[in-house]
């Protein structure tokens, strides 16, 4: 992380560099004939005569407005003489036309080795608009690097933008369906349901009555007592079992409050092998 952080500072410093004055920043500036004048201690920026620059003038593909590095990269090594480690380049852009211009590095060696015995440096080197530097090709290597994470960052913001509308949507439709889902229910029964609908939209509210009367029935039947149906519906209860003495089932269940209208359904009937009673009984739950 610290070293990705020097290099975007030295990035930062070079873009900089490139918008000051050479005075300003404590250049010297010299032809290649003044070298000889240069200030034991002091950087230097070389001026090139236009003519010592090889340079060349492109059109920008239609809709562009900034070349493609993969296609300038090729427009400089078509238009190169020499190896891509022997030379620099340095590109403009204006008015849909990209501008390029090469330099040998040859003739700069020979300049530094003269700055070198003067006791100075060579900085950069100017000519025709254009600045070649050999750090300048890490400030564009930033420049494309900070571009693309623009991009990317961009796109990245777009698709949870767009993830999280989606989700709202989502949300949003299955809120309306169920509110008109429960519409729908609601006005059924206003507008007089069958039983078997009336039961399933009363069965929440009775939950708490049904267990309470299952609990109630538990302790009011007699000892040989038992159940084997049980039904609820909206207008009451059935149970059917069977029993040693049906008379004493009605007396309890009529006297719990649980329990109203409670009466047999029909007459009990004997087993005459086990002698016990099926009974089939019907009533009213009580709210509680």
């Amino acid at each position: 992380m610290a070293n990705w952080l020097l290099e975007a500072a030295a990035a930062l410093a070079l873009a900089l560099q490139k918008v000051t004055p050479a005075r300003l920043r404590g250049l010297d500036r010299l032809q290649q004939d003044d070298l000889a004048r240069a200030i034991p201690g002091r950087a230097v920026q070389l001026l090139l005569p236009d003519q010592s620059l090889l340079q060349q003038r492109f059109d920008l593909p239609k809709g562009e407005t900034a070349p493609n590095p993969v296609w300038l990269a090729a427009r400089v090594e078509a238009l190169s003489p020499w190896d891509r480690d022997a030379c620099l380049w340095d590109a403009k852009v204006a008015g849909g036309v990209v501008k390029i211009a090469l330099i040998p590095l040859r003739p700069l060696a020979e300049a530094e080795a003269a700055l070198a015995r003067q006791g100075g440096r060579l900085a950069e080197v100017v000519g025709a608009g254009f600045c070649f530097r050999r750090d300048t090709v890490q400030l564009k290597r930033w420049r494309d690097r900070i571009a693309l994470a623009v991009v990317l960052l961009t796109g990245l913001a777009l698709g949870l933008t767009g993830l999280g509308v989606q989700f709202a949507l989502q949300a949003q439709d299955r809120t309306t369906v169920a509110e008109a889902a429960l519409d729908r229910s609601a006005q059924r029964l206003k507008e007089g349901a069958g039983p078997a609908q009336a039961a399933l939209a009363l069965l929440p509210r009775k939950a708490a009555s049904v267990g309470l009367a299952l609990s109630h029935l538990a302790a009011a039947l007699p000892q040989d007592s038992y159940l084997t149906t049980l039904s609820v519906t909206a207008d009451g209860f059935e149970l059917s079992g069977q029993t040693a003495a049906p008379e004493a089932i009605i007396p309890p269940l009529s006297a719990d409050t649980t329990f109203a209208e409670v009466d047999f359904a029909g007459p009990a009937a004997r087993n005459p092998d086990t002698g016990s009673y099926t009974f089939t009984i019907r009533g009213k739950l009580v709210a509680p």
